[in-house]
């Protein structure tokens, strides 16, 4: 029920949403429980019994009524259930409701209350547990039911029109397995750099630039330098994450937020801001086998060499960067600090002692750690000069670490350090060393496959890596802390070091009294760190953990028991399938899964769509994926909280029930797999493997005589326009009104440059000719500028030229684009042709000058010879057949357009005959077909031994013995006629390069127009190129690619652009032209990347067709000019400053006539004297009734041109190999097609 309706019939202003702002707010004890404030989640519409005054009830902030007592509907609506769950919603703060009622229903808005509501304080967070859990499920039940529909929410319609899809807790089926989600994860996302910290922003910057790190062989594919920048940003500043269990929801209504709120789709908890946490800088590196996840691990240790490992954070105590010369003789706090709670003598005449300036650079040198870290290797051999080198590879940096309190003593109000010094004693100080040094765990049997990649990638002095294996002793903790930058160690024997004990005996302060080296107070240690029992990896500060094959991680074994053990600051996972199911798939493995720019004709979620029931495999797999992410990286919030990720990210997705997973835990999943996993798509590595060469190139192309008349009528309108309107108001075609009719302006012009007609008559050429004079007249009484009424005589000048030309006015009248045809026989010209020559011939001699005829006509031309062989010399009875001929089309026309309008009337201006009949050919049981029968042939063929391949014929004849070929007597009155150029300069130029190169090379051709495709495949047929339509039919689609790639007889694909990057792997062809420039640069690159991808063998050519002096020049220019980036930005060519520019002050062509066009020659049938000199073949003595031999025609190469001619595509004849039967041509029941061929 419309507005005005309710307002008649309850005169009530709380019923009309015009009246909401003399409302007054709700009266409530807590002010922040306003609807402004709150989140619009939906409407309940709850059918009544009988009608339901409004007045009684007060009227809230937003126009409605204050729903605070609902018992007050118990006698009149049907749902009590409802009205009791709601009740208790509001009781509770978890939502405040309004209303109002129209007489057949009661209508129930719901504003939740987020938990973190400014102005609340701890309220809401302080409800009991049986409260909230009553809460969530009371307000899942209630939500189900809500309706999220903008035009209810605001009172426009009733509730009869209450949709499901408008549901709150409905979504579309998703029935992506864990591993399609995995597989569908966007590459990594390198933030801005200018959002890093500097000295960050530099390193990230250096990975994505540089071939490699220094000290690395190889050079790196871009897609490793973006996965290694990503993992080292994660590393150095990893920053805030949002918590992946929450999903983003929009209000009905905006407000403060601008409408965003954050919802866990397990527990309903509504928020404001999403709760964020400081990630670890951790991760899984995922990539597919084969993309080299082993180059990239070794590329992040080279690209962080010289960082030394900082001391592990502690709430309990300061854990400062000590050596053994600070610890002993620097008289600072911090060290003094340090001495007692390690319980180090410092000697008395050490006590005023400052360190000299050698031991204070010595020691920061070695003990600065994180981002500051020195590459002290590289100074020591300038220190070996003063002799400083070997004190200063003696400093070992390190912290200690004293045992966590116990709570007692954080509970008596001391400070947390006085604590941690009264709960622990120097015998339980632990000494941990810091470290530069990769901690690397792999596979037994990819031992020495590691060891092999490092000598291959990396420069031999460049990475000191000690090999652990079954066999080898680990060396003593120092050493192991400062030799080495990578230890690869096995699975079998890090696990052996689990077994180990870890003493918590005293290993901190032990006495040493080696001697000091010269000029300095630093030690020569030789002494035993650790007692032998203990393993030396618990007692090192690892910079590093990397456990390759990591899927390890997600079961309980003694590796992950001892890397819980170990202090780590980073952790890496390294596994193409980090659970059992999750598989990352190659390019051997998968055809492509490219998002399409377009949706798909056939809407994939209905509502009765059966949702997936996740299984038990799944449960499995979550399980691993849990353990992974909480239990070995730690990633919040799920570090030391498994039940959180089995209550809300597991348990919603393995929910029992038709109604399969429960809503938005899918997106909760993927949420949680992007925070953690680094991997690129198939897509996008295929962007950095080495392909053919790529060869793009703008054709620019000057129109033909007729199509210049047209398009200047398209500009004499926005002139027309732009003086009349004087460029304001909404009659301006570039008012932002106006948008939609800029829109299909634009589209006209579009067409128009490929070839475009008005049979309606919508220009009415004598009428514009009128207002155009008029306008002038009024623009001269405005006092317009000089300019504006030399534009407006520019307009006149060239609506008049189209109105004298009656050939133009013909041509505007039929649906196609003419060829032109010379020496034609008059009799066949009136019988055959749709277009009227009339007033042509007042003025052109219609021997010499040719008429204009359709590829279509023309192919039913030839068809007619075939059938009636003897119209070769009786052209009586081709006359008969073209009278017929075009009865027949006109019969065909008016059945197509009946249909349209039957159909649906809309289609009538959206669809045309044209289209529609191409649309009906490429869908037809007939097409799909020969699809079939060319695909089985093209397998056949394959399947042939070497024998049988010697003597088949080529490509081209296997393609041409499909069909009966005709040659025309010497003296037939048809033998001189001859096809050449249409009246569409871009057609004539795709149809030069399909004939030039169709025979080695396949095309695929893309338009954004529908027409220009059906004008093309008529084209195609006229010159016996075999060609396939992509379909509108989703399920004929796999059928068309697969033939195509695998027959060899199609040789061109038609495609629309909008199905460009439907992740379709065509890489037999090599030839791609776009009918004209595309603007966003995405669009064009996936419509490429169909070819050029991994399987291409052949160099890629791409050609864009543009008119020159046009507005497609001027958007190819502004997109050059403005870069991609702002071509994505701007979707829409009509929005850029640019081309709209460029479009409203328009140029009108003027006829040079010394177009450089491609120049199409054709036979309209191959003659005798088209044959080579060498041939004898007496042709002229062939009577009717017998068949000629056939010469099928090829295209040749044509010979070089002097540089002022433009070049022409000819056709010469071949000898025959065989001599054809004739009886065949006399066979109309034949399974051969007949026709004539033209390769």
């Amino acid at each position: 029920m419309v507005l005005e309706q309710l307002h008649e019939k309850h005169n009530c202003p709380s019923c009309c949403i015009l009246a909401t702002h003399d409302a007054a707010p709700i009266p409530s004890s807590i002010p922040s429980f306003r609807p402004c404030n709150l989140f619009a989640a939906g409407v309940v519409c709850l059918p009544t019994r009988f009608d339901l005054s409004c007045s009684p009830y007060a009227f809230a902030e937003d126009g409605w009524h204050d729903l605070t007592q609902c018992d007050v509907f118990s006698s009149v609506v049907e749902d009590e259930a409802i009205l009791s769950r709601i009740d208790f919603l509001i009781r509770n703060h978890f939502v405040i409701t309004t209303f109002f009622s129209d007489g057949d229903a009661v209508y129930i808005r719901i504003y939740m209350i987020p938990h973190d509501l400014d102005g609340v304080g701890s309220t809401l967070w302080q409800r009991s547990e049986a409260i909230i859990g009553r809460g969530s499920k009371e307000l899942r039940e209630l939500l189900s039911v809500t309706t999220r529909d903008v035009r209810i929410w605001k009172g426009i319609d009733d509730y009869y029109s209450v949709n499901k899809a408008c549901n709150f807790l409905w979504e579309a089926p998703d029935d992506r397995t864990l591993s399609e989600i995995y597989q569908s994860l966007p590459s990594p996302d390198i933030p801005p750099l200018d959002k890093l910290e500097p000295w960050c922003s530099e390193i990230v910057y250096q990975a994505l630039t540089d071939p490699a790190p220094p000290g690395m062989i190889s050079t790196l594919y871009p897609y490793q330098r973006r996965t290694l920048a990503r993992m080292l940003q994660q590393e150095l500043q990893p920053g805030l994450s949002a918590d992946p269990t929450y999903i983003p929801v929009s209000s009905l209504c905006k407000n403060k937020s601008q409408g965003i709120y954050y919802v866990n789709p397990s527990t309903l908890t509504l928020r404001q801001n999403p709760q964020t946490y400081s990630q670890p800088p951790s991760g899984v590196l995922c990539e597919g086998m084969g993309v080299g996840k082993t180059c990239i691990i070794l590329a992040l240790i080279l690209s962080t060499i010289s960082h030394l490992s900082s001391p592990e954070e502690s709430p309990f105590e300061a854990r400062p960067v000590l050596t053994d010369l600070s610890l002993r003789r620097f008289p600072s706090s911090v060290y003094v600090e340090a001495r007692e709670k390690a319980a180090t003598p410092m000697r008395k005449h050490h006590k005023r002692r400052i360190p000299s300036l050698a031991e204070l650079c010595l020691h920061r040198i070695r003990a600065t750690s994180g981002r500051e870290a020195f590459p002290y290797r590289a100074l020591a051999p300038a220190l070996e000069a003063i002799d400083l080198s070997a004190p200063l590879l003696a400093l070992i940096p390190f912290y200690h670490v004293s045992p966590e309190p116990c709570a007692a003593f954080c509970d008596v109000g001391t400070s947390r350090r006085r604590a941690a010094a009264a709960s622990s004693s120097p015998e339980h100080v632990k000494k941990m060393y810091l470290t530069t040094a990769t901690l690397v765990i792999v596979p037994d049997m990819l031992f020495k496959q590691w060891r092999s990649e490092v000598n291959k990638h990396v420069d031999g002095d460049a990475l000191r890596v000690l090999d652990v294996d079954s066999k080898t002793a680990l060396p003593r903790v120092d050493e192991l802390a400062t030799n080495y930058d990578l230890v690869l160690i096995t699975h079998s024997r890090f696990s052996l070091e689990a077994k180990r004990p870890d003493s918590s005996g005293q290993d901190a302060a032990a006495t040493c009294h080696c001697p000091s080296f010269p000029k300095t107070h630093i030690r020569d240690c030789k002494c035993v760190p650790l007692p032998s029992s203990i393993s030396p990896l618990l007692r090192v500060r690892w910079k590093r953990q990397v456990i390759d094959e990591g899927h390890v991680c997600a079961s309980k074994n003694e590796l992950v028991a001892l890397s819980a053990k170990l202090s780590i600051e980073r952790r890496w996972i390294v596994s193409g399938t980090p659970t059992t199911n999750l598989m990352g798939l190659t390019s051997s493995q998968v055809q492509d899964n490219g998002n399409s720019v377009e949706g798909d004709a056939e809407s994939e979620s209905s509502e009765s769509a059966v949702r997936r029931i996740w299984t038990n495999q799944d449960r499995e797999d979550l399980t691993k994926l849990a353990s992974m992410i909480g239990g070995f990286l730690c990633i919040p919030p799920f570090a030391g909280n498994p039940s959180l990720f089995r209550n809300q990210v597991a348990g919603p997705l393995l929910q029992k029930g038709p109604s399969g997973p429960q809503w938005g835990s899918i997106r909760v999943v993927e949420q949680v797999m992007k925070q953690v996993m680094i991997r690129h798509r198939l897509e996008d590595i295929e962007q950095d493997v080495v392909l053919p060469p790529l060869y793009q190139e703008i054709v620019y192309l000057d129109l033909d005589e007729y199509a210049i008349k047209t398009y200047n009528l398209l500009q004499a309108v926005i002139v027309i326009n732009a003086v009349d309107s004087q460029r304001t108001g909404q009659d301006y075609l570039f008012h932002p009104a106006s948008k939609k009719y800029l829109a299909q302006v634009i589209q006209n012009l579009s067409q128009t440059l490929f070839w475009d007609v008005d049979p309606e008559d919508k220009f009415d050429i004598d009428k514009c000719v009128k207002v155009a004079e008029r306008s002038l007249q009024t623009a001269m009484e405005r006092g317009m500028p000089e300019s504006d009424l030399e534009l407006v005589r520019k307009a006149i000048v060239h609506q008049r030229a189209a109105a004298s030309d009656p050939m133009w006015r013909a041509l505007m009248k039929r649906e196609e684009v003419p060829f032109r045809l010379f020496r034609v026989p008059p009799t066949i010209q009136d019988s055959w042709l749709r277009i009227q020559h009339d007033g042509y011939w007042e003025t052109h001699d219609q021997q010499s000058s040719p008429c204009f005829m359709s590829a279509d006509l023309i192919t039913a031309l030839r068809r007619a010879i075939l059938v009636k062989p003897q119209s070769i010399y009786d052209l009586d009875v081709l006359e008969e057949e073209g009278l017929k001929e075009n009865i027949r089309d006109q019969e065909r026309e008016e059945q197509v357009m009946a249909f349209l309008a039957s159909k649906d009337p809309s289609k009538k201006k959206t669809l045309n005959v044209k289209v529609h009949k191409m649309n009906t050919k490429a869908d037809s049981k007939e097409v799909a077909t020969e699809l079939d029968t060319a695909l089985r042939e093209a397998v056949a063929l394959a399947e042939r031994t070497p024998s049988e391949e010697r003597g088949l014929a080529s490509a081209a004849e296997y393609r041409g013995n499909q069909y009966d070929e005709f040659v025309l007597p010497r003296r037939s009155p048809l033998a001189r006629a001859r096809i050449e150029n249409s009246v569409s300069t871009k057609l004539n130029f795709i149809l030069s390069e399909v004939l030039r190169y169709s025979t080695d090379e396949k095309f695929l051709i893309f338009s954004a127009s529908p027409l220009s495709l059906a004008y093309l495949a008529e084209a195609l047929e006229l010159v016996q190129v075999p060609f396939i339509q992509f379909p509108s039919h989703i399920k004929k689609r796999e059928q068309v690619v697969v033939t195509f790639e695998t027959s060899d007889k199609y040789r061109a694909l038609l495609m629309e652009l909008k199905h460009g990057a439907r992740g379709l792997n065509l890489v037999t062809a090599s030839r791609i032209i776009f009918c004209e420039p595309v603007w966003q640069a995405d669009v064009e690159s996936q419509a490429i990347k169909r070819a050029h991808r991994i399987g291409q063998k052949r160099p890629i050519t791409v050609k864009t067709l543009a008119i020159r002096s046009t507005a497609e020049e001027v958007m190819i220019n502004r997109k050059k000019a403005i870069g991609r980036e702002v071509t994505q930005a701007v979707k829409d060519v009509g929005a850029d400053e640019g081309v709209r520019w460029a479009i409203a002050n328009p140029i009108f062509i003027e006829d040079s006539g010394n177009s450089e066009a491609a120049k199409i020659q054709l036979p309209l049938f191959p003659r005798t004297s088209d044959l080579p000199a060498t041939e004898d073949v007496n042709m002229d003595a062939i009577d009717s009734d017998t068949r000629p031999h056939s010469h099928p025609l090829t295209i040749s190469e044509p010979q070089p041109a002097p540089a002022t001619s433009t070049p022409i595509v000819k056709l010469v004849l071949k000898r025959p190999k065989r001599p054809a039967d004739p009886g065949d041509l006399y066979e109309e029941t034949s399974n051969k097609k007949k026709g004539v061929r033209f390769l």
